[in-house]
């Protein structure tokens, strides 16, 4: 079904006002939401692609995004106002060339993806190909360790947290030559668990936070262009043959200097040098297979239907039927829409608390390493001892915090900020818990909401 009216030709062209109180027709919103996720205002991957209706989520990103424009902080977007004119500026030469996806194809993308079936709407970055040397240092069984409890931490969360983080500042003080054995290694355990989508998008995570001469570097040369999300994949050019992991181009021996000849004396040819032999490179890992979608069995045949009976002169008018089930239709529909609401309000405030939970993270590591410079020197490696489980920043607090009090106790640092960041952290970390408890139990919501919905249709 595509769209028929000239203003839902373009993701900038706004047909209503958009925003508290405001007409939120589905096309406009989907617009808003698929602009601001691709300015990084809203998270799309929280929700598999745009929705189109209009919440908290949506709004918070609206006005994020107006309070660091220096717009007016109040939500709105009209059509040519001043919000949705610095959102042109911004995000038109990425999405200017595409047609916004219309309600039917967004709620056609969300069905597929509740079949286990791939979603028609783009929800990942470019794929990413990090350049890997024939020959490299290998990592110890620390590092191993750290790797596998990174990976591992990722699985059943649905945000990255401060994991692109970590590997970036690694990357930054340490080089991109040091450093590479270490995030090789973490994208392919990343891949082998959580799959090719995810390990992109922390490794973009990874990548938007270095330098840009690191980022080439890390990557073999330029990084590739951004590939829009919230569009038709149909729309893109195809990328998933490009590999995670390529291997760099072997050195080719130059020539050799032979002497200066002298006086009116020929050179004489130059001696070449054997080529050295090259090892076997080790095949990059492949992406993991597709999920085997099973394909319907065919059912026996119906038995002969019998005759029709003559209908009692009891039953409803059709009209007055067709009118129960509308009833009930938008009944279901108005539950799905609330039950929604409750489920993005539940996800923004999760992504708030994972967000707090990451900054009291940064500041503690920041206090504890304040605080370990010195005689407790020797604490601060605490941080990057391997720890076990999702709650491995848990296990890292408590070896460093037992660390630096013991360090404390002979009078020579002060230990306070790094006990203070700790008490913060150790808050929001059961913050996050309690909204994630939160999330959970409206997700089981909108699906019954959902079921409902479409039990109506039929």
């Amino acid at each position: 079904m595509k769209n028929t009216d000239w203003f839902d030709q373009d993701f900038f062209t706004l047909g209503a006002p958009v925003g508290p109180d405001q007409p939120n027709r589905r096309q406009d919103v989907i617009k808003v939401e698929t602009i601001l996720g691709n300015t990084g205002h809203h998270d799309l991957a929280a929700t598999s692609g745009p929705l189109g209706w209009w919440g908290s989520r949506q709004d918070k990103a609206v006005r994020t995004w107006q309070g660091e424009n220096g717009l007016k902080v109040d939500g709105l977007l009209k059509p040519n106002g001043p919000t949705i004119t610095s959102l042109r500026r911004a995000a038109g030469g990425l999405l200017g060339d595409f047609r916004p996806p219309s309600p039917a194809e967004v709620d056609d993308h969300h069905d597929r993806l509740s079949r286990g079936e791939p979603g028609i709407l783009n929800t990942r970055p470019a794929r990413l190909s990090l350049a890997r040397p024939r020959r490299f240092a290998e990592l110890d069984e620390q590092s191993l360790a750290f790797n596998a409890d990174s990976a591992r931490s990722l699985s059943g969360r649905g945000v990255d947290g401060d994991i692109p983080g970590l590997y970036a500042r690694f990357a930054r003080q340490a080089g991109i030559e040091a450093a590479r054995p270490t995030v090789l290694d973490f994208a392919e355990r990343v891949l082998e668990t959580e799959g090719r989508d995810r390990t992109d998008r922390v490794l973009h995570g990874i990548i938007g936070r270095l330098p840009a001469g690191q980022a080439s570097e890390l990557l073999g040369g330029a990084p590739p262009p951004p590939r829009p999300l919230g569009v038709r994949v149909s729309d893109l050019p195809e990328d998933d043959a490009v590999p995670l992991l390529a291997f760099a181009p072997a050195p080719q021996p130059g020539p050799v200097p032979g002497p200066t000849p002298t006086g009116g004396e020929e050179p004489g040819p130059m001696p070449q040098p054997a080529p050295a032999p090259q090892p076997a490179p080790k095949p990059p890992i492949p992406p993991p297979p597709p999920k085997p979608v099973p394909n319907p069995q065919p059912g026996p045949s119906p038995d002969p239907q019998p005759e029709p009976k003559p209908k009692p002169d009891t039953e409803p008018p059709k009209d007055s039927r067709c009118k129960e089930l509308h009833a009930a239709l938008e009944q279901a529909k108005a539950e799905l829409q609330a039950a929604e609401s409750e489920h993005e309000q539940a996800v923004a405030a999760h992504k708030e608390a994972v967000a707090a939970e990451d900054a009291a993270w940064d500041r503690f590591v920041s206090a504890a390493i304040e605080a370990g410079v010195g005689a407790a020197g020797d604490c601060v490696a605490g941080l990057l001892q391997p720890a076990k489980g999702k709650d491995w920043r848990a296990q890292v607090v408590g070896r460093v915090i037992a660390c630096l009090k013991k360090a404390a106790h002979g009078g020579t640092i002060n230990i306070d900020s790094a006990i203070a960041a700790f008490s913060q952290w150790r808050d929001a970390d059961s913050m996050v818990n309690e909204a994630r408890k939160v999330m959970d139990k409206s997700l089981k919501a909108l699906g019954c909401s959902d079921n409902l919905t479409i039990l109506a249709r039929t």
